[in-house]
């Protein structure tokens, strides 16, 4: 097996890491993670291209606590710091193309607008399983939480799908059962009963709304979404 050119970094040193440097790209990955091979391959083939970040990984079989103190929920899991303060995080590998997105994203580049490919006007039908990978895929995601409590459920689903065909292209939106959905609820700490939206950048919530959202609050909170409040300086 050939020497990784990533070098790796343990939890007593993260923070003094993380601090030292202007931009910091964090690998968290496992051995015995699959996708955590693939995406360091990539991540090694791309880092002559971008010498404006540093760049390290953390085995969280060797650092657990780390792990759950920044709340590393699956792997491979990336995190971009700049100035010591968490800007981006991203689970999962979903190609060589992404991946380089994210990082251009970070460090200020012009990016390819891969949106288009999910955020096609739909209101997506999602489970725990792939929600997370879903939203991390668009720039910017709106994700409806049906509560427990159904009632107003209908408008609701009714007003995000004409917002989903009206800014096809720009913005993906999906929807799953809160009560189905432990583990995405949990990441994202989003009540069991109360209806919730919630608006995202980059897999990271900018906003949400609590219950029976009108068609006015969903158009402020996504007019929000779009401006430069919520853009990467």
């Amino acid at each position: 097996m050939s020497r990784s050119i990533i070098p790796s970094i343990r939890s007593n040193d993260f923070e003094e890491t993380i601090a030292k440097y202007e931009r910091v790209i964090v690998d968290f990955y496992s051995d015995f993670c699959a996708p955590c091979s693939a995406l360091s391959s990539a991540l090694e083939e791309l880092i002559p291209e971008y010498p404006e970040s540093y760049y390290f990984k953390i085995d969280i079989e060797e650092a657990s606590e780390l792990a759950d103190d920044m709340d590393v929920q699956a792997i491979p899991c990336l995190m971009f710091f700049n100035d010591g303060k968490i800007k981006k995080q991203v689970i999962g590998y979903l190609g060589p193309e992404k991946l380089e997105n994210d990082i251009r994203s970070f460090l200020g580049y012009e990016t390819n607008d891969l949106s288009d490919t999910f955020a096609d006007g739909e209101l997506w039908d999602l489970d725990d399983s792939d929600a997370v990978d879903m939203i991390q895929n668009v720039r910017l995601s709106v994700l409806y939480f049906i509560g427990s409590e159904k009632t107003g459920s209908g408008s609701l689903k009714r007003n995000l799908k004409m917002l989903a065909n009206e800014f096809e292209g720009m913005i993906f939106f999906g929807m799953l059962e809160s009560v189905d959905s432990p583990a995405t609820r949990n990441r994202l700490r989003i009540p069991r009963k109360q209806h919730v939206i919630l608006f995202l950048q980059d897999g990271l919530p900018k906003s949400r709304l609590i219950g029976k959202a009108g068609m006015r609050e969903l158009r402020t909170e996504i007019a929000r979404l779009l401006s430069q409040k919520y853009q990467e300086s």
